[in-house]
């Protein structure tokens, strides 16, 4: 009896490791799915990042707000201000970045800002900031934020949709 007991209980125990290593690499590599290797499962620690090399260019994003009647000002909006989860954003980030932007995420774009930045907002703005990997690093002093797309919020905030707007 003692016996089958134990057998029955290291059975569990095989039984409970297979599950937690199976959740483990179903969240790694999603069926159906691309894998995960940019931001690893929980968080995008430098272990678990590609290398990058000297000459290598890192291209960082901003996202901005720019107030109506103050064109020459604008406000970040991250994915707190915005009330989303940061994978979604970095993913609101790439699809921004592609020249053929969805409508639908213009819409929820300029709907999630003006709900998040207190001030009346008339455009939204894509801001860039490319850095070339050198021997001690990178120097930011060198590299200066350009914008990089734009698009006008209509003053209608009934209708709350964005309009691209041409540079």
């Amino acid at each position: 009896m003692k016996a089958s007991r134990a057998v029955a209980q290291k059975a569990f125990a095989v039984a409970c490791i297979v599950l937690v290593l199976g959740l483990q690499a179903w969240t790694i590599f999603p069926p159906g799915s691309r894998s995960r290797d940019r931001h690893w499962p929980f968080l995008n620690y430098p272990m678990y990042s590609r290398a990058n090399h000297r000459g290598d260019s890192v291209v960082m994003s901003e996202l901005r707000a720019v107030p109506c009647g103050r064109p020459d000002t604008t406000l970040p909006v991250r994915a707190s201000v915005l009330r989303i989860e940061l994978g979604r954003y970095w993913d609101m980030m790439r699809r921004l970045s592609r020249p053929d932007t969805p409508q639908r995420l213009l819409d929820t774009l300029s709907r999630l800002t003006r709900a998040g930045i207190p001030v009346d907002v008339c455009g939204v703005e894509l801001w860039r900031q490319v850095l070339i990997l050198e021997q001690r690093g990178v120097r930011l002093e060198e590299s200066p934020w350009t914008r990089f797309r734009q698009w006008t919020i209509e003053p209608d905030s009934s209708r709350r949709s964005v309009k691209p707007s041409h540079q």
